[in-house]
């Protein structure tokens, strides 16, 4: 059965380790890894840019969506989407412009590692992987107010979605 795996959870909380991981595991399996800080990582070098967001937000996220994640769903693939996530609006946005197949295990990832922990963690990451602590703080205190499985199902409702597997998967 194709899988859809949705991390979410505040910079330094563990997801990208934990995706990385998960693919790395299943190297057999075809599972597409797709990291939207790598995206931007990748765009930041393609363009010669020095800036965080080398590109618009809006021409960004349609080339995240339009490029790396539906086609690789389109064809069958399972897919571990690497991106922060941490509020409802984020996730209506994602849910909704991703191709979904009925038939698919939808798998959310909620990375709920303490905010001190990401403080500290975030110290030792360089460049732009570094996020500046008050971001971190404020991301922090949006998250804790969204995750849960009964907002999940509501957005997948509201936006006319059905998923015959959705599964929750707390990290402590």
């Amino acid at each position: 059965m194709q899988e859809i795996h949705i991390t979410s959870g505040i910079p330094a909380s563990g997801k990208s380790t934990w995706a990385k991981q998960y693919v790395a595991d299943r190297l057999y399996d075809n599972i597409v890894y797709l990291s939207r800080d790598e995206l931007r990582a990748g765009l930041r070098t393609m363009l010669n840019c020095t800036e965080y967001f080398p590109l618009p937000a809006a021409e960004e996220w349609n080339i995240w969506i339009e490029e790396t994640i539906n086609p690789a769903i389109d064809v069958g693939e399972s897919v571990v989407i690497d991106q922060t996530t941490i509020n409802r609006d984020s996730l209506i946005k994602l849910l909704a412009s991703i191709n979904i197949p009925v038939e698919c295990k939808l798998v959310f990832h909620f990375f709920l590692t303490p905010l001190e922990e990401c403080l500290r963690r975030n110290v030792f990451r360089e460049g732009f992987e570094r996020v500046p602590d008050d971001v971190i703080q404020r991301m922090h205190k949006g998250f804790f107010k969204t995750m849960s499985s009964t907002v999940i199902y509501d957005i997948l409702e509201n936006i006319g979605k059905q998923i015959a597997d959705i599964q929750i998967v707390r990290h402590d």
